[in-house]
């Protein structure tokens, strides 16, 4: 398979996709929806067909996708989840900021991912205060989701540093 600079590709072992900007030999650099740029093997990726909205992967057998059954939607429940980088690895000193933000976002898009396929209907999402770019990243995410409402969690139960997300029943991602 052969990529060109300004295709439209989806990640073959991670949530989501982006564009290429660069192809050398049996890798292309690729920038993501979030802005970051990485590069992957040819082998972990696979080319978009039409728009994102509407887009399939070219699988290499083509038997159609098992239908899920759909879960009622668990109106009571909620999750949440702590993005503080010490939560999420074990030893982050040899990380950079770049790294450490890569992390953060992609345990976040997993758990929103797994939050939707279960139907629960809020999420509490833990960036802490700092200098507000965790937060940012994940606001700039959680709006191009399907979401309901995005707004500031409880401070009293989790101080200024977190974000609660209403979940529509119908939402993707």
């Amino acid at each position: 398979m052969s990529y060109r600079i300004g295709q439209e590709i989806v990640f073959l072992h991670d949530v989501g996709g982006g564009i290429v900007r660069e192809v050398q030999n049996e890798r292309v650099r690729v920038e993501d929806g979030d802005g970051f740029s990485n590069w992957y093997s040819i082998r972990d990726v696979a080319p978009v067909l039409g728009d994102l909205a509407n887009s399939k992967v070219v699988r290499k057998d083509d038997s159609p996708k098992p239908k899920r059954n759909k879960k009622p939607l668990s109106r009571d429940s909620f999750r949440e989840i702590d993005l503080h980088i010490e939560v999420l690895v074990e030893d982050h000193a040899h990380m950079t900021n770049t790294e450490i933000i890569h992390k953060q976002l992609f345990a976040l898009r997993q758990f929103m991912q797994q939050a939707l396929c279960d139907r629960i209907r809020r999420v509490v999402i833990i960036h802490g205060v700092g200098e507000g770019v965790l937060r940012e990243e994940v606001h700039v995410y959680l709006k191009g989701l399907d979401t309901l409402e995005i707004r500031h969690a409880n401070h009293h139960e989790y101080g200024w540093g977190a974000t609660e997300v209403i979940l529509r029943q119908n939402a993707r991602y």
